[in-house]
């Protein structure tokens, strides 16, 4: 049991060490590098020995191998070897991948403790806002005239701390500071794709304290919930008002400015559907084609379109369907409501970065990935459902 606990701790380490860089240390050095073939490597050693446990699978975990096999596949048949672009994408899609997998393993197996997501959480604020302010001085460094009206990519990061929130469940003053300081940068951030997300984490995080309210003081603690839920409202709502920026940016949106996805998704559509090649109909135009397909020599910035153009309506029908399993999952196997409503919570951010920016390939998602590899490793065996978490 230590040996384990040690290699869990390795791992959350290691993905700290990684997301550091840039704030803490140069970006692209031998330390974020080393650091990223570790998660990898300790990663794949454990989606080898979860493929051998004799238990019967979920249906989520056999969903989220076959899309991890299909792209793999896709690398190796369809991919160009010699091209830097196409291996950083197959590293990526590793890194967000295969860390779901020690983490459904050793949950599984009760060998998780929720406090040692709850400090990788903690630690993990605290880097995404050095990174976010490393950021943000980087850019304004690179400008003729200081001008604070800028977008930060890095707000991203903050939606995805969102579920961490609710690991809180008994300690909901500290859930909802937390919940502030993830709202203020998400705000700050002015990346549309980001607020519009983050807003459905906001509602997701106030519908789960309204329901996870201690019985024993419902009054007093209903009470305390509702007002910490409009405060979070109008202090978010409030801060959104003065920042003018952000409003311009919003305004642009519903008048139709799409940072070039309005010239990126038809071009990467059309040369999918256009195509007379039922084959490339089938499994599209190859590993990384979304590059020069676009039109722009940008990615799609949009999970089902990327997948599309790459691994053609296959791929975007295993992913329509890791979507569905991991909806119904939770129903069938009648998660506790804390739980669920987590699960739920990362199935609809997940959606929605999908839509707006990239998920599956981004390696910021792996921090969404191990809390998804714990649910669902934690409701896969009933064995130790009573203790897995302390």
């Amino acid at each position: 049991m230590k040996a384990k606990k040690i290699i869990i701790n390795i791992l959350l380490i290691l993905i700290i060490i990684y997301f550091a860089q840039g704030a803490f240390y140069p970006t692209g050095s031998i330390i974020s590098r080393t650091s990223l073939l570790l998660i990898i490597l300790i990663s794949g050693v454990y989606w080898i020995k979860s493929l051998l446990l004799k238990s019967p699978k979920s249906g989520y975990y056999i969903a989220w191998t076959i899309l991890l096999l299909v792209n793999i596949l896709g690398y190796i048949f369809t991919g160009d070897p010699t091209s830097d672009f196409n291996f950083g994408e197959i590293k990526n899609i590793l890194s967000v991948a295969l860390p779901f997998y020690p983490f459904y393993y050793f949950s599984k197996r009760g060998e998780i403790q929720k406090k040692r997501l709850i400090w990788f959480f903690i630690i993990m604020l605290i880097v995404s806002i050095a990174d976010y302010t490393f950021n943000r001085n980087l850019i304004i460094s690179q400008r003729y005239l200081y001008n604070d009206d800028l977008v930060n990519n890095v707000s991203y990061n903050f939606v995805r701390l969102i579920p961490f929130v609710m690991l809180f469940k008994d300690k909901k003053t500290i859930s909802m500071v937390l919940s502030l300081i993830i709202m203020f940068f998400i705000i700050q951030g002015a990346k549309r794709g980001a607020i519009v997300s983050g807003i459905v984490g906001f509602i997701f995080i106030a519908y789960f304290h309204l329901k996870t309210i201690d019985k024993k003081h419902k009054n007093r603690n209903t009470i305390i919930v509702v007002l910490g839920v409009i405060l979070l409202g109008v202090v978010g709502y409030k801060y959104f008002q003065q920042n003018e920026f952000l409003i311009q940016r919003m305004q642009l949106m519903v008048d139709g400015d799409s940072s070039g996805r309005d010239i990126i998704y038809p071009n990467l559509f059309n040369a999918w559907f256009n195509s007379d090649s039922f084959k490339i109909l089938l499994f599209g135009h190859g590993f990384g084609s979304s590059i020069t397909l676009s039109g722009t020599g940008n990615m799609a910035h949009n999970d089902w379109l990327e997948i599309l153009s790459s691994l053609g309506i296959i791929g975007v029908f295993i992913y329509f369907c890791l979507f569905i399993v991991a909806i119904k999952i939770p129903l069938k196997e009648h998660w506790e409501i804390d739980k669920k409503i987590i699960m739920y919570t990362i199935v609809s951010l997940w959606f929605f970065i999908s839509m707006f920016s990239m998920f599956y390939n981004n390696p910021s998602s792996l921090i969404l990935t191990i809390l998804f590899g714990y649910l669902i490793g934690f409701h896969s065996n009933n064995k130790y459902e009573n203790t897995s978490v302390r």
